[in-house]
């Protein structure tokens, strides 16, 4: 493999998001007259269905779904992907459910909601635990980030040195141009991972001799939806998706920065159907891996593995969609990080009255302190990753707090956001601190439908109705509360 080619595409590929990040910047403020925070963070609410689309695949294919899924498929093949097609199905649902909401409710923030219709201590642990999912995930990409660059370019880059690197282009591409430079730059993200990870998977396959090598060599059940993976594994992805997506911040930033409802609702769902692709592509790649490197002893490998297998432009472009597939990931986190800490944090808790300007400074400022914060714990605390599972899970509280508040709020109570939320709290700690869980249970996600169901029922002995339903919100508000269409 010649290294100095990969090297080369990499660099010219980093140079081109940072342009296309400074375009974003000129593009936002010529199309749109708002400034401030809301036009930094959600792009002015301008999205179209394209940026929305690619934004939305651009936020789900990070290393969990690309490396993480050929992981997985090199041990139990076709079910090993279930990250991914939980992950589509997620992504639709949220769209056809929530997105129309989510516009008419008039939000910047998620965390909003538990705050305008439960009080501002409920909006202040929302928010705290909204960042916690965030950082967990934000973990993941980093090191993944540093993970490629150093497998791929051992001679140029050490894992610690493939992170750094990795933090300065996440960070100075939302610089440049907020929610806007996250998805123009996807645009160029979205057309490389494509390109890499199908090239992947067709030279992977002629490499091994085709797909009916494949199906000699592999056991049967790699060719089975459900495998090894079994149905609980399946359902538990399912329903982690299905709550965690819209109840996350980072995920609903598209939908807020869309145009109008329908360009949310239709950018989402084409966004969800193009993450079907590359998931089976990287389940393709996976098992080509099982094939072609035996007995792997770290498994997470058997995508770069393929990759540096091919010739150096081939690697070059597969190194490069691989990042991209992290960028994509991270750079809406950080975005979305940022709007949490100005509109959840700081303006409210603080109770800073900010100029336009100084909106877009302080976003700035919280986009570099949490990169450098998240790269201190990716090269310092790797153990982190381990909690990774406690921040999906967290949503399943957010989740019975929506749904109760906009399809059921008859059953609202005064406690019902920060009893549930706590409720989840708790559970995802207690799953990891108590191992006996583990051994009844195939997942936490079973442990906090349980626990938030039974918390959900004690609610009703609160007699009090939540905050939302009762004059004071009229009297703080102007206006009575009414269900977003």
């Amino acid at each position: 493999m010649d290294n100095t080619i990969a090297l080369s595409i990499m660099v010219i590929f980093c140079i081109a998001l940072l342009i296309a990040s400074f375009y974003a910047k000129k593009y936002q403020e010529k199309k749109s007259r708002e400034r401030g925070g809301a036009a930094y963070l959600l792009a002015a609410r301008s999205f179209g269905i394209l940026l929305v689309s690619v934004t939305t695949i651009g936020f789900a294919i990070g290393a969990n779904t690309t490396t993480g899924i050929s992981q997985r498929a090199y041990s139990m093949g076709f079910s090993g992907g279930w990250y991914g097609y939980a992950f589509v199905i997620g992504l639709i649902f949220t769209g056809v459910v929530f997105a129309k909401k989510y516009r008419a409710s008039g939000i910047v923030t998620i965390s909003r909601i538990y705050g305008d219709y439960y009080g501002e201590g409920t909006r202040f642990v929302a928010s705290i635990g909204q960042l916690f999912m965030n950082f967990t995930l934000m973990v993941a990409q980093f090191v993944g980030g540093g993970s490629i660059i150093s497998t791929l370019l051992p001679e140029y880059f050490t894992f610690g040195g493939g992170i750094i690197i990795s933090m300065i282009i996440f960070t100075l591409i939302c610089l440049a141009g907020g929610m806007m430079s996250a998805g123009i730059t996807n645009l160029l993200n979205i057309a490389i991972i494509y390109i890499s990870i199908i090239a992947s998977a067709i030279m992977g396959l002629n490499a091994v001799g085709g797909w009916s090598v494949l199906t000699e060599k592999l056991p049967a059940h790699y060719f089975s939806p459900v495998g090894t993976f079994g149905m609980g594994g399946i359902i538990a992805y399912l329903l982690l998706f299905i709550v965690n997506v819209p109840t996350s911040q980072a995920a609903i930033q598209m939908i807020l920065s869309a145009k109008d409802d329908i360009t949310a609702r239709n950018g989402y769902l084409i966004g969800g159907l193009l993450l079907l692709l590359p998931s089976l592509c990287s389940v393709i790649v996976g098992m080509v891996a099982a094939v072609m490197f035996p007995g792997l002893q770290e498994t997470a490998t058997a995508l770069p593995k393929v990759a540096t297998s091919f010739s150096g432009i081939v690697t070059g472009l597969v190194l490069a969609g691989m990042w991209a597939a992290i960028i994509s990931t991270a750079s809406t986190m950080i975005v979305s990080n940022s709007t949490l800490l100005l509109n959840d944090i700081l303006k409210p808790v603080l109770k800073w009255n900010m100029s336009d300007q100084q909106e877009v400074l302080v976003s700035r400022i919280a986009m570099i302190l949490c990169s450098l914060l998240v790269g201190y714990f990716a090269l310092y605390q790797r153990s982190i990753l381990t909690v990774v599972t406690v921040g999906l899970a967290l949503s399943v509280g957010y989740f019975f707090v929506l749904l109760i508040s906009w399809y059921f709020p008859q059953f609202a109570k005064a406690s019902t956001g920060m009893a549930l939320i706590g409720c989840s709290c708790v559970t995802s700690a207690a799953w990891f601190i108590v191992p006996w869980f583990a051994t009844i249970l195939p997942h936490v996600l079973y442990l906090q439908l349980i626990t938030c169901g039974v918390v959900f029922l004690l609610t009703f002995l609160d007699r009090r109705p939540a905050f939302f339903l009762t004059s004071k919100y009229e009297e703080k508000f102007g206006r009575k509360f009414v269900i977003p269409k």
